[in-house]
């Protein structure tokens, strides 16, 4: 399915609006704060866990974000756990390149799995939930394409 320059625009200015509410998870910013600490130091500051205080579960990005920068080695982080929902979000400024990348992967293996998931289910009342995967397919195929530019 071809993506018109009218369509293209139409996402493109949907995108927009979507990203003006992102903004940097609490939870995040501690995670990138704690990461940046490391990094500077050039060593493993912490024997144990270091628990990230908030009072509610994360969403899913943050644990992402969590699962990613423990498999660094720098430092052991733990979340009380995740509601799994996908908002907007920006990342924080201390996250190196390559996870954030990581992280974009992940968010797109998602979509392509509930994509094939509900492709195989059958249903006259699905073509909105059709439309709405299509249009965050588009977006998150979009970040890929700017990406590798």
């Amino acid at each position: 399915m071809g993506l018109t320059k009218a369509k293209g625009q139409k996402k493109f200015a949907k995108m927009l609006n979507h990203w003006a509410k992102a903004k940097v998870h609490a939870e995040a910013a501690l995670m990138g704060w704690a990461y940046a600490q490391c990094q500077a130091h050039g060593q493993k500051i912490l024997t144990n866990d270091v628990p990230i205080a908030v009072s509610k579960k994360c969403c899913h990005l943050c644990w992402l974000l969590q699962e990613k920068l423990n498999q660094t080695k720098l430092l052991e982080l733990s979340l009380p756990g995740t509601h799994n929902g996908i908002f907007a979000w920006i990342p924080p400024r201390d996250i190196p390149e390559d996870i954030l990348f990581q992280l974009r992967n992940e968010l797109l293996s998602i979509l392509r799995d509930v994509d094939r998931s509900h492709s195989r289910q059958s249903s006259a009342a699905s073509n909105d939930s059709e439309d709405y995967m299509e249009d965050h397919f588009d977006t998150l195929l979009f970040m890929d394409s700017m990406a590798s530019d």
